[in-house]
């Protein structure tokens, strides 16, 4: 399916529900029942490495993406982790970096997305950040996950971590409830209990930490006795459908200068297609959120099909190519 870039380019409520309803149906085909999805932090720097998986720069249009698409994996009893709790902006260093934000910030552009989306679609878990916040390591936020999350908003939904970010106990007392990848190193049953009998931490703290989590499972339907059979489904006609009518309407077109859009192949004999974007279907980023379609059509691919049959010359150039093997300009060719 086409980005979170690409579904908020749509602005169609509507179609993102169906798109989250069908990876529902896709994350239970490959036997799972949580879908570590979507992404709603906002885009504050464009050389952010996840940018692609996030929706927009702007908290109000994230969080109504973010809500349909929700609704509609959870329609299939399948849930979903709204992530990553909070003001990750970068990947170069995320696991390092401190981020240092005052509370209107916070509030207003940071946490609005996360707000709006626990309001309207309730998902069922919650994912913590790499990046350290106010001083906070990551997932030792008791501001975040205790005051805000917990008491201002009333989430009962879990709290995960990302991977390994989870370095002391503390995570406990800040409320996330599930260190991954597990078995974990810190939130431990030996650690836990020894926190107990010191007095640091409470079983009706467990407890509630327990339901957090059971809640969930009940609502997978995996626990229940009768077993019942749920939608599945993966790489259907009907699916690939909709992720092309995602990826139409995403398509923004800026300027139709001469209404050059749609082509008249009757005036053209030579097309040329330039740059290393063409001839590679690009259909992400790296990361956790990198996909391997099952099947992808370049745009360069797509342009000499259709013009199969139309007697007009298609002429590739790669142009600047994205291997990291660029040579520097000499300097006989720049003016100083």
């Amino acid at each position: 399916f086409p980005t979170a870039t690409s579904q908020a380019a749509t602005w169609n409520k509507a179609l993102i529900q169906e798109v989250g309803s069908a990876l529902g149906r896709e994350t239970r085909a490959t036997g799972s029942a949580i879908l570590l999805a979507p992404m709603v932090n906002i885009k504050r720097h464009p050389l952010n490495g996840r940018n692609y998986e996030c929706f927009s720069e702007d908290p109000y249009l994230t969080a109504i993406m973010a809500s349909s698409f929700i609704n509609g994996v959870q329609s299939e009893h399948v849930g979903a982790v709204i992530k990553a709790m909070a003001a990750n902006n970068q990947q170069t260093n995320q696991h390092d970096i401190n981020v240092n934000a005052d509370e209107r910030t916070l509030q207003e552009i940071y946490l609005n997305a996360f707000r709006i989306a626990i309001k309207k679609s309730n998902p069922w878990g919650l994912m913590t950040a790499y990046n350290g916040l106010n001083g906070d390591k990551p997932s030792e936020s008791n501001h975040l996950f205790t005051d805000v999350l917990r008491k201002e908003w009333n989430y009962k939904g879990f709290v995960v971590s990302d991977w390994r970010a989870v370095s002391s106990l503390k995570s406990l007392y800040a409320g996330v409830d599930i260190e991954m990848p597990g078995p974990g190193k810190f939130l431990t049953k030996k650690n836990i209990l020894k926190a107990i009998d010191e007095k640091a931490f409470t079983v009706n703290q467990l407890d509630e930490k327990v339901k957090h989590i059971l809640r969930a499972l009940v609502q997978t339907k995996l626990i229940d006795a009768d077993k019942p059979a749920l939608n599945s489904e993966l790489n259907s006609p009907k699916h690939q459908t909709l992720a092309r009518k995602v990826a139409e309407e995403g398509i923004v077109l800026l300027k139709n200068k001469e209404n050059i859009l749609p082509l008249n192949f009757q005036n053209i004999k030579k097309i040329a297609v330039i740059g290393p974007n063409s001839s590679e279907a690009r259909l992400g980023g790296g990361g956790s959120a990198s996909v391997s379609p099952f099947y992808s059509i370049s745009p360069l691919q797509g342009i000499r099909k259709l013009c199969a049959d139309k007697k007009i010359e298609i002429v590739f150039e790669e142009g600047c190519g994205l291997n990291g093997n660029l040579k520097v300009i000499d300097q006989k060719y720049l003016s100083f």
